[in-house]
């Protein structure tokens, strides 16, 4: 059976293959399509279009990959140098790609380039500087990235390069032209993608540079039939890569060129454009596919054109040309291989056919006569009795060995079953007795089980005849045997009415049960002892047959009295929550709302405190972000259980009258006897009138703070309210400014006391501002003099320089407000440092002052100075000479010091 299956198989492939030779022959002359497509080998096109397409999907997945990773926040495009470890390992795993590298819109520019030599070079930005162009120097590599020496520099802005202004136009990935590359003579393409911020804003560009001499290796190492070639040109006739050894380029004058296929050293690849260019005069109408036959040297050749596109630009014409005489070699050879093969077919069949059944026959004979003696055996004999049975023997073929152990076993297994079902008769008629009894001692538990049961029981038939009842039932309503023994009962049972407090309504309710003997029913009775008791009643079914009806009776009176306890508790418990004057909620453990008191449910605007219950905040606030809130400090009091008391908060909502109301709310755990929290509770207080008066009482506060400061320095306050005594504090280097106005006595005597009390204000104001401008503290006026110290009550370095500062711009005050208001005002300033003892002395009208020779000095250079003029001692003008300008006036004689050697304060120096 196998060799005539053998040879049926070849002898099938020899008549395929003689029909496609006759048919062949005289097609291939008129060019019939079925046989181009058999000749033309479209699985070759499909291994170069797949190849191709996976060359070039491989670097915009890289391209996606990295943009993805930009847009991630992983690279820093702010920082191209950071990636050079990155695209020195893409390039050592990528081994296809040429150039990978990346531009910021600040030209600066980071790539790694694979050289003839396979090594990698980095390619870097130098640092940017103003007075130069960007310039892109090159360093090689070691083995680990790390960078050895540099080996070229030259000027190069990435912003004006073709890739980086056709991705940033495009905003997608884009391909780039084919062109030859500047540093070595080969042809490739440029893949280049934008990398753009969440706000849309650029941050940079990352591109890869392709060669395309990788697909031409492909080509040439592919078998294209016998003598096939295959051609990748660009629709305008440029040559990408062929199958041939010819270059797609040529060097003309030093000068590298593209070489179009008409100008191609291959004729058939002439011949082929040619004859598309007349077919085709615009290349974007050659259609996607197409097969066409041409004559070349007086043979056949078969073409194959496939147009390869991408979405990113990429648009080629992939063509593959096969010879006639290709295909007619191999029709030749297998059919001499086919003949060969059903020669050798038949041969090997008939002689293995002639001993294969002899060797099958003898097998057969043996299982016939062993089946024969089983069915004898079986009908004559009872296997059951032990009768031997001889077993039939194996034979040497597979599938009849398989055959005859399996009428062993099955005389084995119909000896066992007959043995089997005789034993199993015996055991069956045991298992029943057992059964018996075991039903027995069932209906005697269960029985046992319905008279413990401690609910009374009554089952009756769908009449209403008693079939059956336990003895808490007759217990339950003191009947004795003999009454619940009568059978001829009706439905109503009055014999339980008579128990009932309103018989009339028990016979009613028990007639609707019986009417509707399907349905499930339960009520309450109350019986005249003052007992109530929960009747269940539902149908008693046999299988799906209804046969009568069981009531269950249980006593609840004690139940019923604890809630009707309970419900007098909870109304006790409500007077007193409503009688609080706070506002109280309670909360579950997922803060639904358990209750509140009046005054909650009054000011959250509810009719009723009941009405709360099973709302959520969610309900009760318009906000949804402010009931979060409540919510999630609610949460957090529960989980930590630890109370908050008394937070003082505004109530979102204001009165009736538009005030403002203020709460003290305290929140509490609510914890069972278990410690586990079960709730929340919320205590809120009115303070509304606390929080007004307590408001009162800080702005009064504030306003004697605002005077007291007014009247003395603040650290000068703080100690008078902290203790009532003398204040008196050394100082070792203060500066002391005394200012007088000159001649205002006589000008007083011409102005009204209004005017001359609004003249003073406004001079003496003016200082006053300087005063706070400069850190400085005004002592007093008196009179129309005015007096102010620098360094107290708290030291500081620079008291001098403030001081002097502030004696300018008072002579410069006055010089203005003389303009402004067209007096005479003419004012001389003296200036001492010195040590002092300032303070507060007195019991009434407190007054911050300063003592000791510092103040007379100081009050004598300004009795002693000129109009206009500022005059400063010695010891002010050496704390003074390197910022200001001084000029000496010389030694006078001053009252009580005898010669003094003073300056005058011009101005401060021209580097400050």
């Amino acid at each position: 059976a196998v060799a005539f299956y053998l040879l049926t198989i070849c002898v099938r492939k020899l008549s395929l293959l003689s029909t496609i030779s006759m048919s062949f022959y005289p097609n291939l002359l008129n060019g019939s399509s079925v046989v181009s497509v058999l000749l033309l080998q479209p699985a070759c096109t499909s291994t170069i279009e797949a190849n191709v397409r996976g060359y070039f999907d491989a670097p915009l997945e890289i391209l996606q990959a990295h943009g993805v990773m930009a847009r991630a926040g992983y690279l820093n495009f702010e920082n191209v140098d950071s990636l050079d470890k990155l695209f020195w390992q893409q390039m050592r795993q990528a081994q296809n790609l040429y150039f990978f590298y990346a531009a910021n819109p600040q030209g600066r520019f980071i790539g790694v380039e694979r050289t003839k030599d396979n090594a990698l070079v980095l390619h870097r930005s130098s640092l940017p500087n103003l007075s130069s162009p960007l310039q892109k120097l090159i360093y090689r590599l070691d083995n680990k990235g790390k960078i050895l020496n540099q080996i070229e520099a030259n000027i190069y802005d990435p912003r004006d390069r073709p890739w980086y202004e056709s991705a940033v136009k495009a905003r997608q990935i884009v391909w780039s032209p084919i062109y030859l590359f500047a540093a070595r003579p080969i042809l490739g393409m440029t893949a280049s993608s934008p990398i753009y911020s969440e706000s849309g804003d650029l941050r940079g560009v990352i591109a890869i540079d392709l060669t395309l001499s990788q697909i031409g290796n492909f080509l040439r190492q592919l078998k294209i039939a016998k003598t096939g070639q295959a051609f990748i040109l660009e629709p305008s006739g440029e040559i990408v890569a062929t199958s041939t050894s010819e270059d797609p380029y040529i060097s003309t004058d030093g000068k590298q060129q593209r070489i179009h296929a008409i100008k191609s050293q291959n004729p058939l690849l002439r011949l082929i454009f040619e004859n598309l260019q007349q077919k085709y005069p615009n290349s974007a109408s050659i259609p996607n596919y197409q097969q066409i036959q041409i004559e070349w040297e007086g043979a056949t050749q078969y073409v194959q054109i496939t147009r390869l596109r991408n979405a990113q630009g990429l648009d080629w014409l992939m063509i593959v040309a096969v010879p006639e005489q290709d295909f007619r070699d191999r029709i030749n050879i297998n059919t001499r291989n086919t003949i060969i093969l059903c020669a050798l077919a038949l041969i090997f069949a008939s002689l293995t056919g002639f001993y294969t059944s002899k060797w099958i026959a003898q097998p057969v004979e043996k299982l016939i006569k062993a089946s024969h003696l089983l069915a004898t055996l079986s009908a004559s004999a009872d296997l059951a009795s032990g009768q031997p049975y001889h077993p039939i023997e194996t034979a040497n073929v597979r599938e009849l060995s398989i055959l005859a152990d399996s009428f062993n076993q099955m005389a084995q297994q119909l000896q066992i079953s007959f043995a089997a079902l005789a034993q199993g008769k015996e055991e069956l008629e045991i298992r029943v007795g057992q059964r018996t009894e075991a039903l027995k001692a069932s209906e005697s538990l269960q029985r046992a089980t319905f008279e413990s049961i401690a609910d009374g029981i009554l089952a009756v038939d769908r009449i209403g005849h008693i079939t059956s009842y336990n003895p808490q039932f007759a217990d339950m309503f003191s009947l004795s045997q003999e009454v619940l023994s009568m059978s001829d009962y009706p439905l109503k049972l009055e014999f339980l009415s008579e128990k009932m407090l309103d018989p009339h309504d028990f016979m009613r309710r028990s007639q609707e049960f019986y009417s509707h003997p399907e349905r499930e029913s339960y009520d309450l009775l109350e019986l005249f002892d003052g007992r109530v008791l929960e009747r269940y009643s539902r149908p008693q079914k046999l299988g799906e047959q209804i046969i009568g009806r069981v009531w269950s009776f249980q006593d609840i009176t004690a139940r019923v009295r604890a809630e009707q306890a309970l419900e007098e508790q909870k109304t006790y418990l409500r007077l007193i929550i409503d009688s609080i004057p706070q506002q109280i909620f309670w909360k579950d453990t997922n803060l639904v709302f358990l209750g509140c008191n009046k005054n909650w449910a009054t000011y959250a605007q509810l009719d009723t405190p009941e009405s709360v219950v099973g709302k959520t905040d969610y309900d009760l606030i318009a906000n949804p972000e402010l009931a979060n809130s409540f919510r999630m400090n609610d949460q957090q009091i529960m989980e930590s259980n630890v109370p908050k008391m008394h937070v003082i908060q505004r109530k979102l909502n204001p009165d009736k009258s538009g005030k403002s109301i203020w709460l003290d709310i305290s929140k509490l755990p609510i914890i069972d006897a278990e410690g586990r929290t079960i709730g929340i509770l919320g205590v809120l207080d009115d303070i509304t009138e606390r929080k007004l008066a307590e408001e009162a009482l800080y702005a009064e506060q504030e306003k004697s703070e605002k005077l007291l400061l007014n009247i003395l320095p603040k650290a000068i306050a703080d100690r008078l309210k902290e203790f009532h005594g003398v204040i008196a504090d050394s100082f070792e280097s203060v500066t002391v400014l005394f200012a007088d106005l000159v001649s205002f006595t006589r000008m007083s005597s011409e102005l009204s006391p209004q005017d001359l009390v609004d003249l003073l204000n406004l001079i003496f104001s003016s200082f006053d501002t300087l005063c706070e401008t400069y850190g400085l503290e005004k002592i007093k006026t008196i009179g129309d003099a005015y007096m102010v110290a620098g360094g107290i009550p708290i030291a500081t370095e620079n008291h001098a320089e403030a001081i002097a500062c502030m004696a300018l711009d008072m002579v410069n005050k006055v010089a203005e407000l003389r303009d402004l208001t067209g007096r005479p005002l003419q004012i001389r300033v003296g200036i001492h440092t010195g040590a002092v003892i300032a303070g507060v002395i007195g019991t009434q009208k407190f007054i911050y002052d300063l003592w000791g020779d510092t103040v007379n000095v100081a009050s004598r250079m300004e009795s002693h100075s000129e109009v206009g003029k500022v005059q400063v001692t010695e010891t002010t003008y050496e704390l003074l000479k390197h910022k200001f300008d001084l000029v000496e006036r010389g030694a006078i004689e001053v009252k009580g010091k005898g010669l003094m050697q003073t300056y005058w304060l011009t101005g401060k120096t021209s580097t400050e």
